[in-house]
């Protein structure tokens, strides 16, 4: 047990005592946030109408505040007409705002039946507002590129509440001369614009110490930034974009290793930084790849010395030894009874055809045509080798503020039309192979089509 001690002017002492000993009411702050309140739920589908909408309500702390402070929430008075009437027009209200959202969809024969949309369970299930899901919808397109696929991301309203103290604008301004990305500059007082300008600075690796509010504004910044990043994936798979997909996940690598897309592999390298780089010109092998192939410290070292030192290129043995180097087989499942013919697409769901019967043939997939049938679904088994075993699966990434797993996505699409067919996420964790098995409909006209993965 301990004592406080409290130490203040006479004059004051009654005020503090009153603060300190009497009661001080706690108000809700559900309202703002009712909406994503309700949109969990109906994702969970523990509200499933708007009555039930209305249970949900009477069980929360808001309500026993409203009826010990119903000025507080704007309710005129306690009458029972009053009462019901604002309550009603407060499930109205949030429906209306996750409805434009997209996020849930109210049954149009009764009107009170309510069902979760795709965009409502994957603002659900990674904590983004349906305001986030409403912001997407308007920006996104099918050809962004990479620059305002951030601009997208920075648009978020997570990053809304990122802090703009005064007279950070004109260090906004100051770190915005040294980003390679244009910026409005009657927007450098704008939490959105900021997170876009702190992004920038990762990625451009600026030294932000002497901005020790930024170092914080920066890790918060990148907190949020993997399920962003994830819901926004998720939103370009249901639109079917793959180039717009593949970007995605360009920037997420580069939000992890704080780097362009056009630097150089190298530097997500130990003491390899752009000053040095021009080193690796003359050597062989003078690539991130090629240096992966460099199976022992001695081999290495005949490559990086004199221009890094014993400490250095066993610093840099270790990342190469822990980083993944993947052998990918590809094979197309067949059925023995009909080698060219799997089910129909109209039966069940794709995810329910695999794992696949034993007895189904296994085609490589090379660069040799593969005869199918129109209008059917199919099978890919897709084996994975890791030849570099990393025990603890962490990626070396230390300008990201958190450990991260390795992990991958498997992205199937038609690159002639820019249509993605299938995404999944893959994790090897503590094994060192895998196999996945990602179903397709083939086109439902004849021709020659290339299927990319």
């Amino acid at each position: 047990s301990g004592v406080a001690v409290v130490m203040v002017h006479d004059a004051k002492k009654n005020y503090y005592k009153k603060f300190l000993y009497e009661p001080f009411p706690v108000e809700s702050s559900l309202l703002p946030v009712l909406p994503d309140h309700f949109n969990a739920e109906v994702v969970a589908r523990t509200i499933r109408t708007t009555q039930e909408a209305l249970d949900y309500l009477t069980w929360t702390y808001f309500m026993r505040r409203l009826l010990q402070n119903p000025m507080y929430y704007n309710l005129a008075s306690l009458d029972g007409q009053d009462y019901t009437t604002y309550l009603a027009n407060l499930v109205d209200d949030a429906f209306t705002k996750l409805i434009d959202a997209k996020c849930i969809e109210i049954d149009e024969q009764d009107c009170r039946s309510v069902a979760p949309t795709s965009m409502g369970r994957i603002a659900s299930y990674y904590y983004l507002s349906h305001i986030t899901m409403l912001t997407y919808q308007q920006l996104l397109k099918h050809d962004l590129n990479i620059a305002e696929l951030l601009a997208v991301m920075c648009s978020s309203y997570e990053y809304s509440m990122l802090p703009v103290r005064h007279n950070e604008e004109n260090l906004n301004e100051a770190l915005c001369k040294q980003c390679p990305l244009p910026i409005d500059p009657m927007t450098f007082d704008n939490a959105n614009m900021k997170a876009f300008i702190l992004l920038q600075a990762h990625f451009t690796r600026l030294d932000l110490s002497e901005y020790t509010d930024y170092l914080t504004d920066l890790k918060s910044v990148l907190d949020q930034s993997i399920r962003i990043l994830q819901a926004l994936i998720d939103v370009t798979a249901e639109y079917g974009w793959l180039n717009c997909a593949i970007s995605l996940q360009h920037l997420m690598q580069m939000v992890i290793q704080a780097l362009w897309l056009q630097d150089s592999p190298l530097l997500q390298l130990p003491y390899v930084v752009k000053e040095n780089l021009h080193l690796f010109r003359n050597k062989s092998p003078n690539s991130l790849p090629g240096l992966l192939t460099c199976r022992t410290y001695s081999e290495l070292s005949r490559v990086l010395l004199p221009h890094f030192d014993d400490g250095q290129i066993d610093q840099i043995h270790k990342v190469l030894s822990n980083m993944p180097l993947i052998n990918v087989d590809i094979f197309l499942l067949l059925s023995k009874d009909n080698p060219v013919e799997d089910k129909d697409s109209s039966e069940e769901d794709s995810d329910s055809l695999y794992p696949p019967s034993t007895e189904d043939q296994m085609v490589p997939v090379g660069d040799s045509p593969v005869t199918l049938s129109p209008g059917k679904v199919y099978t890919l088994l897709v084996q994975m080798r890791n030849a570099h075993r990393n025990k603890d699966n962490v990626v070396y990434a230390p300008k990201f503020p958190k450990p991260k797993q390795e992990g991958w996505f498997l992205t199937l699409g038609f690159p002639q039309n820019e249509e993605l067919i299938s995404l999944k996420r893959i994790y090897f964790g503590r094994k060192p192979d895998l196999m996945n098995y990602i179903s397709f409909n083939s086109p439902p006209h004849r021709g020659s089509f290339e299927l990319s993965l």
